[in-house]
């Protein structure tokens, strides 16, 4: 897969104006059921959440609430989300303890590991908490992988990047595996990492149709 060809369009990208806002009865709904303490009213979600917005949002339990706002608008599948609703505090306390930290993979692996362990807390939510949340690794920040970019880019080369399995398990390892691609990737391509998700999420299942025709 050749992405040079993309890179005018992965430039132009406004990824941190991508917004969503939630679906009203259904967040209505799932924050009643978890009784988080919060309703519907506290959020301003009519204008919707975009990328900047939830970037320069304090962490807390409201903080990781907007981004499950933003990243499943519709509520997400079966009771995913609303389990990880009633989590939420062991969750903020569990990130908090490496914001604003430069993580090495031992720490970043002890912290995906952590997460990993709350039932029904996923790969594609937690590197979400963790993008929006001011951790990096190795100096550089973490990128979004949900199971779209993970099926586009499992065992494929990518202009000499190797990128191995991401779709096996909820795994730190394939995490940081995925971050260190990504990271040779973008810098390869000369553009940011955010609008090289953004892409590969909005574009890649298309690319992957081409080169296999």
């Amino acid at each position: 897969m050749d992405l040079l060809q993309y890179k005018p369009l992965i430039d132009a990208l406004p990824v941190q104006q991508q917004a969503f806002s939630p679906n009203e009865n259904i967040w209505g709904k799932l924050l009643q059921t978890a009784d988080v303490g919060l309703s519907l009213d506290a959020f301003q979600h009519k204008q919707g959440f975009s990328r900047m917005l939830l970037h320069e949002m304090a962490l807390s339990p409201q903080k990781l609430i907007a981004i499950l706002m933003w990243g499943y608008p519709t509520g997400g599948r079966g009771k995913n989300i609303e389990n990880v609703l009633k989590r939420l505090e062991d969750i903020c306390n569990t990130i908090s303890f490496y914001e604003n930290s430069d993580l090495t993979k031992k720490e970043l692996v002890q912290l995906i590991t952590s997460l990993a362990q709350i039932p029904n807390l996923g790969m594609a939510t937690w590197s979400k908490f963790l993008y929006f949340c001011h951790v990096t690794f190795n100096k550089k920040k973490m990128v979004i992988l949900d199971s779209k970019i993970a099926d586009v880019l499992n065992g494929q080369t990518v202009n000499g990047v190797v990128f191995k399995n991401l779709t096996a398990s909820n795994s730190a390892e394939v995490y940081c595996d995925y971050l260190l691609g990504m990271g040779s990737l973008s810098e390869f391509l000369g553009s940011d990492i955010d609008k090289l998700e953004l892409f590969l999420f909005m574009f890649g299942a298309m690319l992957q149709l081409r080169d296999g025709q």
